[in-house]
């Protein structure tokens, strides 16, 4: 009797808690989607407005020097993206190149490259290429990098094109993996439930044993 009804209601709550936990990660997963497209559009809007023509001291400038017509998906901060790209001092010296070799990989945004990248990148589309006006603050700074033959102070020009955005997972693919990780204690506590409901079974047979031969 008190048994029986004490493992039932153990059993409605595990259940409950199931439920709660599932429709909290479920929520989880829409809100981050809906907070990411958002910031995708924002992003957007700001660098839709077109490159500067005109050079202006002291500022990051940026210009277009080709673009797709079809010019999806674009790369925004949390992108890896692969880029290559050839990097001038202001007299027209090269001092670095990958045009022959691999092009560079990095994460948009993460501080990786320097600030003038971070900035000057975003909203570019694969086989899109720009010209980046880097000024030295925010670029190598007052020191400069004397070993790659960057002076201190110096503006650097950059020829830049995005080869390839890295794909991010979809939040199926993030459901799974998240199922993945968390099924065995998932599994755990189906096993516990249903061992729990046989003893609760069983001690009600043993009540009802117990009070038929006490009738008797």
């Amino acid at each position: 009797g008190i048994n029986a009804e004490y493992g039932l209601l153990c059993l409605m709550m595990l259940r409950k808690l199931l439920t709660v936990l599932f429709f909290i990660c479920l929520s989880s997963s829409l809100l981050f989607a809906q907070d990411e497209n958002e910031s995708e559009e924002a992003s957007e809007q700001q660098w839709d407005e077109g490159p500067q023509e005109n050079i202006i001291p002291n500022e990051l400038n940026i210009i277009s020097k080709f673009k797709p017509e079809d010019c999806h998906p674009k790369a925004y901060p949390g992108d890896t993206i692969d880029v290559h790209y050839t990097g001038r001092l202001e007299t027209g010296q090269v001092f670095d190149s990958s045009a022959q070799r691999e092009p560079i990989r990095f994460k948009l945004g993460s501080g990786k490259v320097i600030k003038g990248w971070d900035e000057g990148l975003i909203g570019m589309c694969p086989g899109e290429k720009r010209k980046l006006v880097i000024p030295s603050h925010l670029a190598y700074g007052d020191k400069g990098m004397p070993a790659g033959g960057i002076p201190p102070k110096a503006t650097l020009v950059f020829d830049v094109e995005l080869v390839y955005i890295v794909p991010k997972p979809n939040i199926f693919d993030s459901g799974i993996a998240t199922l993945r990780a968390v099924w065995p204690g998932i599994l755990a506590i189906g096993i516990a439930i249903y061992i729990y409901n046989i003893a609760q079974e069983r001690a009600v047979t043993t009540d009802k044993v117990k009070k038929g031969k006490r009738r008797k």
